[in-house]
């Protein structure tokens, strides 16, 4: 993963050349086994033969592979046609045999003869294979609990997008370079918001797209509860270009896991853009606490900030296993939260989310 400085790459490695660490036997599977790739387990075709340090190509889980040849064996567990993405295959956490398999491993030599690359572990080869991220469709259209926001341009550039790494990918690297004092925040299942001001201009984004503000035929969801809130004027009078990063949850979002009557974005993040970082969860409730001290009850109801479980010191004690338990727990309404995000205390310290197996196998298109 780099030198001890370094923080996890924030463009998100779906496939990726890897290496296998293990093979163990499935009881009572004659035809499957199950491989450790990074800290995955992946079940895998006895027929490939994998054997530990074999090269694969690895697919994460939320891997949109294409329609291509080498893949229709994918076509009845895994087809999916998408409203914005297209046609492909969805890799998604999934029980076999009793064997947790999270990504599709294929032999490295089946995938690349396609293709001149660099066979080095660790490759991310995203991109040339053609593979894109699942994000379940949000509800389109009209109607109660519909989400709109018509794009304007891309992402900004002076913000930093809110993926996080995973802690299977980068386990090892945190324990022996960043173990230390944490704030654990709940991982809630909604879809992106940040809303920035930038010198004299303000904006709301969705998680690809920079969006258009209101018009008088089409109206912004994310835009209105950004004004609704109060942020949209708080943001000016605050006097700082800084990117405040939410959830955005409620009807029409992700099935509305947790039953919200009304539309309402949890803050998770906020980001500098003049000093480019994020802002440590100490500055952060005190930035939240200036935007928000004049609002009314009413004002109040749309927004909050996501639920702070506990702040935590990882040290030697946190394996693998210890992180994917702690995951395990309620959300905020539902019996099963999403996960876990894990936030240095530091300035410019790293943070990873572990994403709850409960909710994984539970997780539906």
């Amino acid at each position: 993963m780099g030198g001890e400085d370094e923080r996890p790459e924030v463009v998100r490695k779906l496939a990726s050349v890897q290496e296998i660490s293990a093979i163990d036997p499935i009881d009572g599977a004659d035809n499957i086994e199950c491989a450790t790739i990074l800290g995955w387990t992946v079940v895998v075709a006895k027929d490939y033969h994998f054997k530990p340090g074999d090269l694969v190509c690895f697919f994460e889980i939320d891997s949109f592979l294409p329609v291509q040849p080498q893949y229709e064996f994918l076509r009845k567990s895994s087809y999916r046609s998408h409203p914005d993405i297209g046609e492909g295959f969805r890799i998604k956490t999934c029980k076999l045999r009793g064997c947790l398999s999270q990504g599709l491993a294929l032999p490295h030599e089946e995938i690349f003869p396609y293709h001149a690359i660099a066979h080095e572990v660790g490759t991310d080869v995203t991109e040339v294979l053609g593979v894109r991220k699942y994000d379940p469709p949000i509800h389109t259209g009209s109607g109660p609990g519909v989400i709109r926001g018509d794009c304007k341009g891309n992402f900004p550039s002076f913000v930093r997008k809110t993926d996080q790494e995973r802690i299977q990918n980068i386990h090892n690297w945190v324990m022996a370079h960043h173990q230390g004092e944490y704030e654990a925040t709940l991982k809630v299942d909604g879809t992106s918001l940040t809303a920035y001001r930038y010198m004299d201009e303000r904006g709301v984004c969705s998680r690809n797209w920079d969006l258009k503000e209101d018009t008088e035929d089409r109206r912004s969801e994310y835009w209105a509860i950004v004004k609704k809130s109060g942020l949209y004027d708080a943001l000016m009078e605050i006097n700082r270009n800084i990117a405040v990063q939410a959830e955005l949850m409620g009807p029409g979002i992700q099935r509305n896991r947790e039953n919200f009557d009304k539309h309402k974005f949890f803050i998770f993040d906020i980001w500098d853009i003049d000093q480019q970082r994020h802002l440590t969860p100490l500055e952060r409730f005190g930035l939240v606490r200036q935007l928000f001290a004049w609002l009314t009850p009413d004002e109040e109801d749309c927004w909050a900030h996501v639920p702070v479980i506990e702040y935590v010191t990882i040290d030697d004690s946190w394996t693998l296993q210890k992180f994917l338990d702690y995951a395990n727990r309620p959300s905020i309404n539902h019996k099963i939260a999403e996960g876990v995000v894990f936030k240095s205390v530091k300035p410019n310290g790293i943070s990873f989310k572990c994403i709850s197996n409960q909710f994984l196998l539970k997780e539906k298109d």
